[in-house]
């Protein structure tokens, strides 16, 4: 049976497991992205991969090792520094976003996690180096059980779908995408071994927030997002039109601050609050924790496959993610492209914060180490 990669468009369907590689920036967001990665038991976490964004690289690398202590992630988790800066754009920091230590300049020492972690980097290798191994990997495992099936299976789309799901790498890109971009270009059969990228990226109608038509993780390295969305591999994006309707409030997060068996929800609970308190609102945005909950529960959510591509050039709109609505093209209007993105247009609240809760509430000895950690790290 030829050796392909199979489309996951629209096709994650909820209770299915997944083989993560988290690309992050970790400030405040990507924290309890990363708290719902290490929890949920259906997700195998293999690695994760650090790029400046939020705060510089160094900042994000400890502070994501921060959040695995707080998660209690296995210590032989790989965490690979990527890079410092983006392709062409300089760097855009935010400590009036997400505090100085990008973490909302809250003392972790009051849930007992120290901070610098203690946590050693226990890969040398460079983000984009462990990427393309993760890639080549989850490559070889794909095609060796692709090639066990038959050509005459009735069901074989289905069960190349399964095997797609079980060993092919998804990949979540919570930050500027140089790491991705990078690594496509030093090795552009990647998508062989990636079932899917799911980025918390762009704006879709919305208008975006570094500046009035740019979200900040496409404004921080726009040209790594036009590689990452010409690339072929199939992508889900979760713009910033959603990004705060996934949100806790003062009255429900509660139970986080409350809960005394998880440093986790711990964790949740102290960052929600200086959100809320920093902006002097009644809620706090969960942001980048709903692309895990989106290939958690599809169900939760509306999508649909539009092409988008990214503004270089503008003086006004660099960084802008262009949504091509159209339903009808007739000359001489500009031809429209093959949909190349799985946007999500809405998200079910109420779904997603039931989720995140029962994950990150369960008691720490309860979370199960992946098999990756298990079977390549030990």
């Amino acid at each position: 049976l030829e050796f392909r990669r199979v489309s996951s468009d629209l096709k994650n369907v909820v209770g299915q497991k997944y083989n993560l590689l988290i690309d992050c920036d970790t400030g405040v967001d990507d924290a309890y992205a990363l708290l719902l990665a290490c929890r949920c038991d259906l997700f195998n976490l293999v690695g994760v991969t650090t790029v400046a964004g939020n705060v510089d690289v160094h900042q994000v690398t400890n502070n994501t090792c921060v959040v695995l202590d707080a998660a209690n992630a296995s210590k032989r988790l790989p965490v690979c520094k990527g890079f410092s800066t983006a392709l062409l754009e300089a760097p855009h920091f935010c400590p009036e976003i997400h505090g100085t230590n990008g973490l909302g300049d809250i003392d972790t020492s009051e849930i007992g996690i120290e901070t610098p972690s203690k946590r050693k980097l226990n890969s040398e290798l460079h983000a984009v180096e462990f990427m393309i191994d993760q890639a080549k990997l989850h490559a070889q495992r794909f095609e060796s059980a692709v090639s066990k099936l038959s050509e005459s299976d009735a069901d074989v789309e289905d069960k190349m779908e399964a095997l797609s799901a079980e060993h092919q790498l998804t990949i979540v890109a919570l930050a500027p995408m140089t790491n991705i971009a990078v690594a496509l270009k030093h090795y552009p059969q990647l998508g062989n071994g990636v079932r899917q990228i799911v980025f918390m990226g762009g704006a879709a109608r919305s208008g975006g927030n570094a500046t009035p038509w740019a979200e900040a993780n496409i404004l921080c390295d726009p040209e790594a997002a036009r590689i990452v969305l010409n690339s072929g591999i199939d992508l889900i994006m979760y713009p910033w039109d959603v990004f705060e309707a996934f949100r806790f409030t003062r009255l429900t997060v509660q139970p986080f601050l409350d809960e005394q068996r998880s440093t986790a929800a711990k964790l949740a609970g102290q960052l929600m609050m200086s959100e809320m308190n920093r902006f002097e609102q009644d809620f706090a945005a969960m942001g980048d924790a709903g692309t895990l909950c989106v290939l958690l529960r599809p169900d939760a959510c509306q999508m649909r496959r539009v092409h988008v591509d990214v503004e270089l050039r503008g003086e006004l709109t660099r960084g802008m993610t262009v949504v091509d609505w159209r339903e009808r093209v007739y000359p001489p209007d500009l031809p429209a492209k093959r949909p190349n993105v799985t946007l999500v247009t809405q998200i079910d609240n109420k779904r997603f914060c039931k989720l995140f809760k029962k994950y990150i509430c369960k008691r720490s000895e309860e979370r199960r180490v992946g098999k990756e950690c298990r079977s390549r790290w030990s």
